[in-house]
């Protein structure tokens, strides 16, 4: 069998796709301990205007090393610019799993071992500190105001609320369609508020392939309902060729219109007629479908705190991808990359090897603006934590498959 360690040079070191049909299975993740930190209020570090309190070091791992679910591999533009980051971060300061392959080998070396895993988060905190420079750089330019990042982020949110029904509907004890939800989640006995807030995670038994099946028709007995319920727009089909307009509407859903450009954004735009009439049918159900799904998550008002702290700082990621991308492309992409488009750039970007020329493009940079003596880390808190970085078995649920 192949190590993970050599599956995952090829997209960010952990992409792995899982073929099971299962409702979950076990499946390597790597982890960080101990996350989350304490007092994740306390400052840890801060460069001139940059400041990073031991929270937001530890969010940002944390996101990086969960397991993706299936609803963000469908949007080609947030996957590509969030993985972008992803893989320069494990290919810091080396290789991860080459990394923690080394540590795991020193069972009998205890303090080696703390040594090498502090000397890893060492390596991070300078990394991260550049990826917030640039996540500084892309809001004082106004990024998050573009409508193509817009509309991205925007599309991200409306796929975690998908995931969260998802969980409801698999974990809840409901009948699966509207009403059984609506039901569930205003009944106080029947312990809605605690499945949302601690979600699928906490779902740690396999569950037997009949119970599988069983699951997965509940899922698709909801969805069914829901957009059966729910009066949409589709012009997806009247839009030959994806030179259109931009302001070309294709779905409208509710307080939602969704233009071309914003489908373009999300989705990118196909090489040739061919693939634009065999993909926007399907993108265009699942715009709809998120958007129906995040519109009734809204409705019942039941984003819980964990879910609303994966928008925040998967969206901070994003940020940090889109503008690395745009920064580094100059230095490091070829005549034959002017061919490209923007997407297709960063997803070159993201490949191995070119993700470790990044990284080093990355770790060269210099931001003038921050002055010599304003600037601050906390090296005892640093040096008297405990830390571990090892590879796990975790259990892998339906939204990651």
């Amino acid at each position: 069998m192949t190590r993970l360690s050599e599956l995952g040079l090829l997209v960010c070191l952990c992409l792995w796709l899982s073929t099971s049909e299962a409702h979950f299975s076990l499946a390597p993740k790597i982890t960080v301990a101990p996350l989350p930190l304490p007092e994740p209020e306390t400052p840890l570090m801060h460069l001139g205007e940059i400041r990073i309190s031991r929270g937001d070091f530890s969010d940002y791992l944390d996101r990086l090393t969960t397991f993706e679910t299936k609803y963000q591999r469908l949007q080609p533009s947030f996957s590509s610019h969030f993985n972008l980051v992803r893989g320069v971060v494990f290919f810091h300061p080396d290789n991860v799993h080459q990394y923690i392959d080394t540590i795991a080998s020193l069972d009998g070396d205890p303090r080696m071992g703390d040594l090498l895993a502090k000397q890893w988060i060492k390596g991070q905190l300078g990394l991260y500190r550049r990826l917030r420079g640039l996540l500084h750089r892309a809001r004082e330019g106004g990024l998050e105001r573009a409508p193509d990042v817009m509309a991205t982020l925007a599309f991200y949110s409306a796929g975690v609320k998908t995931s969260l029904l998802e969980e409801l509907i698999v974990l809840g004890d409901m009948e699966p369609s509207v009403q059984g939800l609506r039901s569930f989640v205003a009944d106080p006995s029947r312990n809605a508020e605690r499945l949302m807030a601690r979600g699928i995670e906490s779902d740690g038994e396999l569950t037997p392939p009949e119970e599988q099946r069983r699951l997965r028709d509940r899922w698709r007995r909801f969805r069914q309902d829901l957009l059966q319920a729910t009066p949409a727009v589709d012009r997806c089909d009247a839009i030959e060729l994806p030179s259109a307009s931009p302001e070309t509407p294709l779905v409208e859903l509710g307080q939602h219109r969704i233009t071309l450009a914003d489908y373009l954004a999300v989705f990118g735009a196909p090489r040739d007629a061919r693939r634009w009439i065999g993909q926007r049918r399907g993108n265009c159900a699942r715009l709809i479908l998120f958007y129906t799904m995040a519109d009734l998550v809204d409705a019942l008002d039941i984003l819980p705190a964990r879910l609303e702290r994966d928008i925040r700082v998967s969206s901070a990621i994003f940020l940090m991808g889109v503008q690395l991308s745009r920064e580094a492309r100059a230095a490091l992409t070829t005549e034959e990359d002017s061919r490209l488009t923007d997407l297709e750039i960063t997803q070159r970007l993201m490949q191995h090897p070119r993700v470790i020329q990044v990284k080093d493009w990355l770790l060269t940079q210099k931001d003038l603006s921050i002055r010599a003596n304003d600037r601050f880390l906390d090296r005892a808190f640093i040096d008297q934590t405990e830390w571990r970085l090892e590879r796990i078995l975790a259990p892998k649920h339906a939204i990651h498959l």
